[in-house]
């Protein structure tokens, strides 16, 4: 297919769509799945991957932010959404009368947001956000008593759930810390409980829902397996069930093909420098793009079906690869940066792997209004 973008994402509606499935039937008919979009659906755009989501069973949305929120109630999408992120109080309203759930994480928080819910006089839905052990957002857990005791004199406040977040669901099985959060949590939840019964109990990641089946409670919050990755390397040797499918691509064109002589010097700082006569392609593609800088001199790209490797320094908007052993590229050839190409493939795991970091920021740090394709 011919695209006339310079680059651009593909999306597989089917790998998303399977994904969705099988972590429903992971999580089985007690457990609600909410699908992280946050950070443009980590990067396959937040609203059609919500619709997606949507139409193959999730049960409801969690985005960062208001704007987040805005875009998709501006699109008529229709469902729960939490807010799992801070809204600040001149939004606070706003996102009320769209009927967004939003994350109460200590008292002075809900006073604001009882205040600006009575100003309209609605209620506002709030999951009470724990911290059982990983330092981040929410009330510690063992301020959870006191906690309740205050709420319950602030009007238009309906406690809809609690929640918590796990900093290691992702090491091994079993693993002490992850136990003792989850622990931690089910305390808080038979406190709370005593006062809303009907509360909704909500603290798996994809980690915990994929290897911890006593934390999958009433809803899981599922990011990256939505998406066909796993949490870490540990969750995915865990994992016995089907596997999940990268549903992302990331690519590029050729637009111009040169040969270069020997002892010619490559790129910014002349970091590259050849030791015969080469072929190089440019690509219209840079660290502007989310192509990481830090893959300069060591990434691959593939061109015609065959890795080729990246030489120089990547810039914002230009990349270079060694095309020297690969025959027959032509002008106007489409480039694979993430995904499959004839046999080879390159996932957001090859590249974090390469540059030291995880295959989330890989998918988020993809530019934002890059065209995407749902094939």
């Amino acid at each position: 297919m011919i695209r006339k973008d310079l680059s651009w994402i593909e999306v597989s509606q089917k790998a998303l769509s399977q994904n969705i499935r099988i972590l429903k039937s992971t999580l089985g008919s007690k457990t609600k799945l909410s699908v992280s979009v946050k950070a443009n659906a980590y990067g396959h755009g937040i609203v059609e991957t919500s619709r997606i989501f949507l139409r193959n069973g999730a049960d409801g949305l969690c985005v960062n932010s208001f704007e987040e929120l805005l875009k998709l109630k501006n699109e008529s999408i229709k469902c729960p959404i939490l807010i799992i992120g801070y809204v600040p109080p001149r939004q606070i309203k706003q996102a009320i009368k769209l009927k967004a759930d939003l994350f109460g994480f200590n008292y002075d928080y809900l006073k604001i947001i009882s205040s600006e819910a009575k100003k309209i006089k609605k209620h506002a839905s709030i999951y009470l956000k724990i911290d059982t052990g990983m330092s981040r957002q929410g009330i510690l857990a063992d301020q959870i008593s006191d906690l309740i005791k205050k709420i319950k004199k602030l009007p238009y406040l309906n406690i809809t759930g609690l929640s918590t977040h796990f900093a290691t669901a992702d090491g091994k099985i079993n693993n002490k810390e992850f136990l003792k959060q989850l622990n931690s949590f089910q305390k808080s939840a038979e406190i709370v409980q005593a006062s809303y019964n009907s509360v909704i109990l909500c603290c798996a990641n994809s980690a915990a829902s994929l290897t911890y089946p006593q934390a999958r409670l009433d809803m899981a919050r599922i990011g990256i397996s939505a998406y066909g990755y796993y949490p870490s390397i540990e969750t995915k040797k865990i994992w016995k069930g089907k596997p999940l499918i990268p549903a992302l691509s990331f690519k590029t064109i050729v637009t111009q093909i040169k040969d270069i002589p020997v002892d010619s010097l490559v790129g910014y700082g002349g970091t590259f420098k050849a030791k015969k006569q080469m072929r190089v392609a440019i690509l219209p593609v840079g660290y502007y793009d989310g192509l990481d800088r830090k893959l300069s001199n060591k990434g691959e790209i593939l061109v015609d079906g065959k890795k080729a490797k990246i030489i120089g320094r990547i810039c914002m908007n230009l990349t270079i690869v060694d095309i020297t052993a690969i025959d027959g590229v032509k002008i106007g050839d489409e480039a694979v940066i993430i995904g499959r190409q004839g046999k080879e493939q390159i996932t957001a795991d090859d590249l974090a792997k390469q540059i030291g970091t995880i295959n989330y920021e890989v998918l988020a740090r993809l530019r934002e209004n890059l065209n995407k394709y749902y094939l």
